[in-house]
């Protein structure tokens, strides 16, 4: 009959364990990759997916704007897209359909190679990864008939009745309408109530006539815009500065 010495058990249940977890540390090494690798995947098509809808935004707004490379609309697409663990070779220019005029659609698509760190996963989806996506949006600044159509943030006004003049009532001075500017100087547009992005893209395009900065510069797209300086209707020079606040 075999004796065993106390203890001898728990040491062979230990050294057991040991080949046990190295067979199975690599499995689960490969799971936590693959866990990681599909939130990266996740977070990149997010992001190209917002850099397409910012570019397709930016074009039905300034559809005459340029968009070869070295133009600000280049650099807003790219300063969009910098984060998404994606690299987004080139910026393609929007395309309009039927033409560049109101109501016409402006298309961009992006694509962008996703690296993918997982090993072996590679052979199966391919490495790397590509990630594509397109927006269109409507042109909304332009002509229509050989008269301009306000931008965003100039809505047209529903004109209220008349009301009957009460005689007992006191008479309120006539608010100031927006002054003339001198020549060289332009009004400052209204940009309380429309998105950051929206203001953003307009300040800084040709439709607007300013050529000064925008504070943000990125970001806070869907920020609505709660206040602007300098405000709305002093006349200023074309060069000058915008500073939005926002919630």
């Amino acid at each position: 009959m075999r004796i065993l010495r106390p203890g001898a058990t728990g040491r062979r249940r230990a050294g057991q364990a040991l080949p046990e977890f190295a067979i199975v540390l690599p499995v689960l090494m490969l799971v936590v990759l693959i866990a990681i690798d599909v939130g990266r995947l996740f977070y990149a098509w997010v992001t190209i997916n917002n850099a397409t809808r910012i570019a397709a935004n930016y074009a039905a707004a300034a559809p005459t704007a340029s968009f070869g490379a070295g133009s600000e609309y280049e650099t807003v697409v790219r300063n969009e897209s910098q984060n998404a663990n994606c690299t987004l070779a080139t910026v393609s220019t929007p395309t309009f359909a039927p033409d560049t005029n109101v109501g016409s659609n402006a298309t961009v698509s992006l694509s962008c190679s996703f690296e993918i760190l997982t090993p072996f996963i590679g052979g199966f989806i391919g490495d790397p990864v590509t990630l594509a996506a397109t927006s269109t949006f409507v042109v909304r600044t332009g002509f229509v008939a050989g008269v301009p159509i306000a931008p965003p943030g100039f809505p047209t006004p529903t004109p209220a009745p008349t009301p009957t003049p009460d005689p007992s009532a006191t008479i309120s001075p006539t608010p100031s309408p927006i002054p003339v500017c001198p020549s060289g100087e332009l009004n400052i547009p209204n940009l309380v109530g429309m998105t950051v992005g929206d203001a953003r893209t307009y300040w800084t395009g040709p439709s607007s006539g300013f050529t000064g900065s925008f504070d943000p510069a990125n970001g806070q797209a869907s920020k609505v815009v709660t206040g602007q300086v300098p405000p709305v209707g002093e006349c200023h020079a074309p060069s000058t500065s915008m500073a939005v606040t926002f919630r």
